[in-house]
């Protein structure tokens, strides 16, 4: 009897345990509905102008960079031709 008592309680104990879960899981899901019911009224526009602006600024800058690196490929180009005309020459004993 003592044995059957204690089967029985510990199936009340196991049940309490699975609701205890179940109804946590629930809690949860209904914090998570409230946080996305108070998301729903925000106004995202100033923050979706500040974006088009900060990458209207961003492309400015991409397209000087852009620039200023073929300005930069150009003149590696002249200093390695001035390079190999200095090589040519130092290496012509006659050109001294």
């Amino acid at each position: 009897m003592l044995k059957k008592l204690q089967d029985n309680l510990t199936g009340v104990a196991a049940l309490i345990g699975v609701v205890v879960a179940i109804g946590g899981g629930f809690t949860v899901y209904g914090q998570l509905q409230e946080k996305i019911a108070n998301l729903e009224g925000l106004d995202l526009d100033p923050i979706v102008k500040e974006i088009a602006s900060q990458n209207v600024k961003f492309e400015k800058q991409v397209a000087e960079s852009n620039q200023r690196i073929k300005v930069l490929e150009v003149e590696v180009k002249l200093l390695k031709n001035t390079i190999e005309e200095i090589k040519a020459k130092s290496s012509n004993p006659l050109a001294n």
